[in-house]
């Protein structure tokens, strides 16, 4: 978590450790988030729902754990919230977002960069957890 810090987060929380709707409620004085931005699905949406405030918004850009969630649907309405799908955006959204990149110099977090001929050691590591940011192959032409 200290990497995730210097790396310029203001928060950091470990989900395996820790009470995650109970810090979200107690950061935001029960009030929750405003937007829950969700790239995993099945394991997380359920946390979505509890952190997000009334009137809220769930976006769903990923579901890499699943894609089926068990909602209770009067927690939807009860609590007025927002689920979008999202896939990526238009054209101009992605053209937006690498000129956003390069102006402000953004760089992604690489762990490991694995020559393609070691691609189960990668795989491995990654389902292991042992990583911190993306892991990538090399492809040598």
């Amino acid at each position: 978590m200290s990497r995730a810090i210097e790396l310029g987060a203001d928060h950091t929380i470990n989900y395996e450790k820790e009470d995650v709707t109970r810090w979200i409620r107690s950061e935001t004085s029960g009030r929750g988030v405003d937007v829950a931005i969700d790239a995993v699905g099945a394991a997380t949406w359920p946390l979505d729902i509890a952190c997000v405030r009334k009137g809220g918004r769930i976006v769903l850009c990923g579901v890499t754990t699943g894609a089926k969630g068990e909602t209770d649907l009067r927690t939807l309405y009860w609590n007025q919230l927002t689920v979008l799908g999202s896939t990526m955006g238009s054209d101009e959204d992605f053209r937006q977002m690498l000129r956003a990149v390069i102006l402000n110099e953004l760089r992604p977090v690489i762990d490991e960069v694995f020559p393609l001929e070691r691609v189960r050691e990668a795989m491995e590591k990654m389902e292991a957890d042992r990583q911190f940011g993306k892991i990538a192959l090399k492809i040598s032409q």
